[in-house]
């Protein structure tokens, strides 16, 4: 019985993906500057193993910031279902990116440096995830209706890594971001929210107000 509800593409995906969990890891805590022959050491495996898998160590860091990508969208999108409202999702967003910094500042930083040349590329789960928050704030009347998405979405995007990168992603800074797309009445959502101390510790979800 067992055999006959295992999906063999399912299995493969999870085995997969353990596999990269193991990369991320790695990556996270020790950077990028490892050959190969090093890494595959570290992992317990052959350098044989890494280029039959990945053919390259290009490819392999790739799919590493993809993974990466993945891990983000998968909390956003578990803690977005207790958000009071489409304004805390864009900051429950923004604290994603924020916390993968501390988390992960080496992926986060290989990123960084890819948005920095006009790379916006591997964002397409993320860009999902924000337009569907976005149309959930134009139709609850806290975004704007007339805003074009996709030039938005570029500039928070870009924008975020840039403040964070730097280290100044303050209050200041997240009506900059926000302004653009909020009507009055998200902008009355955004100032009842206590930035400083949302974004100094890890905060519970839904936000708490002062």
């Amino acid at each position: 019985k067992f055999l006959q509800t295992m999906n063999p593409f399912e299995t493969m995906k999870k085995i997969e993906e353990r596999k990269l969990h193991q990369l991320f890891l790695l990556y996270s805590r020790k950077g990028f500057d490892y050959t190969v022959e090093q890494i595959a050491d570290m992992l317990g495996v052959t350098p044989k193993t890494i280029y039959n898998r990945y053919q390259t160590k290009e490819k392999m860091e790739q799919c590493v910031i993809d993974y990466w990508e993945l891990r983000i969208c998968r909390s956003l999108e578990s803690k977005i279902t207790s958000s009071n409202n489409a304004v805390e999702s864009v900051l429950v967003f923004m604290y994603e990116l924020f916390l993968s910094k501390k988390e992960s500042y080496p992926i986060f930083l290989l990123k960084a440096q890819q948005v920095a040349i006009k790379d916006t590329s591997g964002f397409q789960r993320l860009a999902k995830t924000m337009r569907a928050i976005i149309a959930k704030g134009m139709e609850d009347g806290d975004f704007r209706e007339n805003l074009n998405v996709s030039s938005y979405m570029m500039f928070l995007l870009v924008n975020t890594i840039y403040f964070i990168v730097f280290d100044c992603l303050d209050s200041e800074m997240i009506h900059y971001l926000m302004s653009p797309l909020l009507t009055p009445d998200g902008q009355h959502k955004l100032n009842e929210i206590d930035l400083e101390s949302y974004f100094s510790t890890r905060p519970f979800f839904p936000i708490h107000r002062q």
